[in-house]
């Protein structure tokens, strides 16, 4: 069965997965360059977003922003799904409105995608 937990309630960001949220590792991150990505629907950027994924000690966690880019009252989206299973997002709705994004740490490897929501 799988929880929902709140994470950082102002960023709106969400967690789920069958484990709690991890503890930072103990020793330092090493994260990678920062990397830019856009959604597009019709040839229009309609999300843009950077993030980089940080990783220590068999963890990993992805820290970055988002930002909604077209104003159709759709809403802009990151998809994070870590090989431990668990699964976060983010998510903002409205004209130029921008996230911050700070997963919490999961073993493993994530895949991250930006679309429309």
């Amino acid at each position: 069965m799988k929880q929902t937990f709140a994470l950082l309630a102002a960023t709106g960001l969400t967690v789920t997965g069958l484990a709690a949220l991890s503890p930072a590792p103990a020793q330092a991150a090493n994260c990678t360059a920062v990397s830019s990505h856009t959604a597009t629907s019709r040839g229009s950027t309609v999300a843009r977003a950077e993030w980089r994924r940080c990783y220590s000690n068999g963890y990993v966690r992805v820290t970055g922003w988002l930002r909604d880019e077209k104003q159709d009252g759709r809403c802009a989206r990151i998809d994070l799904r870590f090989t431990d299973g668990a699964e976060e997002y983010l998510q903002t709705c409205g004209y130029k409105s921008e996230k911050a994004l700070v997963s919490g740490w999961h073993a493993g490897r994530v895949a991250v995608t930006i679309r429309r929501a």
